[in-house]
């Protein structure tokens, strides 16, 4: 994806080109700032020993290994990264998928990255023959917007499920 997008740290003022490409070491720290400050917005006070935080750090070591099993993609303007998203096969079910975070900065949200990096996720998912794609959701709107439906859901957060299977296919 090379789409112009505005500069919000510039005003707006120019545009900057916005790529979505796999995760690379050096982007290791930028994605768990991320993260890290989605947390804090959400919770308040993330805890530096939280499992997701720790699990997630161990996923990127992974994606960033090459391990095939799991991706990480970033939405980067220039050397910034500005949004990510990981995506997963299922250790459980074949042909299954499951989306794992997506984090977008602030100040590039509503800017069509998160739709972009769900896309790229979903991509990587069916070159790899998943049909499913399953994920956990704390606002299931996003998600319903691109075809999703809720399986399960419980006071904090809906189970969602989307069949990546083409008509036909």
């Amino acid at each position: 994806m090379a789409e112009t997008q505005p500069d919000p740290a510039s005003g707006g003022s120019r545009t900057l080109a916005c790529g979505i490409r796999p995760i690379v070491a050096a982007d290791r720290d930028a994605v768990l700032g991320l993260v890290w400050h989605h947390l804090l917005d959400e919770l308040g006070e993330p805890n530096h020993g939280d499992p997701d935080l720790l699990n997630l750090d161990r996923e990127i070591a992974r994606a960033v290994a090459g391990d095939d099993d799991i991706a990480f993609f970033v939405a980067a303007i220039g050397d910034r990264v500005v949004g990510a998203g990981g995506v997963a096969l299922s250790f459980m079910t074949v042909g299954t998928a499951e989306l794992g975070w997506l984090v977008i900065d602030p100040d590039y949200r509503v800017k069509g990255l998160g739709a972009a990096l769900l896309v790229r996720r979903e991509r990587w998912a069916i070159e790899r023959h998943a049909e499913l794609m399953l994920l956990s959701a704390g606002q299931p709107e996003f998600h319903e917007r691109y075809g999703y439906s809720i399986v399960v859901r419980s006071a904090n957060e809906a189970v969602m499920a989307k069949s990546l299977k083409r008509p036909g296919g």
